[in-house]
């Protein structure tokens, strides 16, 4: 059985009204919540981080609604983490995971970086996940830079915007997996991650809804026009069970 925190402890102390969901906590790095007066007060621009290890984030822009998500303009905003090095340094084995709403095509869900100077064109950037347009099809990616392009894995596909969605991109050393509500849609791809350790940097931060111009597509990943729910990163790769046990304990928060 996964390690896990329940939604018990933070409920406790989290302010009325809100019910905390359990999740694996075994090789958490980072955790945002903005439903979670623990981790956003509703003010300022500091999203605090619930994992006990102060990585907490930082708020661009984004606006907090119903005191539950944050909602992104589609120009400018973002949330970016603390530095999350210590998540992927050595083996590059990781996890990030994000509850997101989106409502237009062609967006970064989140855009991985090695400094925090300018999302879009630090030195270390790509997107590591986006939505496009495929066909008559919305597709989700998740994606992992391979020294020379993204490599990437289809999270899903359907009609993806318009309603919440949970998206996570995993990694154990030699495969990369996205999932989308729990499911892995693309089964998986073998690959080696050129991380920002790799690289010879000492920062790795997860910039949620930030453009990015080094995508999969070749085409810019836009500012994320939609909402941003729960955000986690991992320093090890979640199994399949574990991704869809955390989607599952979070669903109700938004409406599924």
């Amino acid at each position: 059985m996964p390690l896990r925190f329940s939604s018990s402890v933070l409920t406790t102390t989290a302010g009325a009204g809100y019910s905390a969901p359990d999740f694996v906590s075994s090789g958490l790095t980072a955790y945002y919540d903005p439903a979670n007066p623990l981790s956003y007060s509703g003010s300022g621009s500091t999203l605090t981080d619930l994992s006990g290890n102060g990585i907490d984030g930082t708020i661009v822009g984004a606006t907090h609604t119903d005191n539950t998500y944050f909602t992104l303009d589609g120009v400018n905003d973002y949330i970016v983490t603390g530095n999350c090095y210590s998540a992927i340094s050595a083996a590059d084995t990781h996890t990030v995971e994000m509850w997101v709403y989106l409502n237009a095509v062609n967006d970064s869900l989140w855009s991985d970086l090695g400094s925090t100077n300018n999302p879009a064109t630090s030195t270390y950037h790509f997107a590591g996940s986006q939505i496009l347009q495929v066909g008559p099809f919305q597709q989700i990616i998740t994606g992992l830079w391979n020294g020379t392009a993204i490599t990437r894995d289809v999270a899903g596909s359907g009609t993806l915007t318009g309603a919440w969605k949970h998206v996570v991109r995993t990694y154990d050393g030699t495969t990369l997996r996205g999932y989308l509500n729990g499911a892995n849609g693309g089964g998986g791809v073998a690959m080696t991650f050129d991380s920002p350790d790799d690289d010879g940097e000492s920062s790795w931060y997860l910039a949620f809804g930030a453009e990015d111009t080094t995508t999969y597509n070749s085409s810019t990943a836009g500012w994320l026009s939609g909402r941003v729910g729960i955000m986690r990163v991992y320093d090890r790769a979640l199994s399949g069970a574990e991704v869809t046990s955390n989607y599952n304990d979070a669903k109700a928060i938004y409406g599924l």
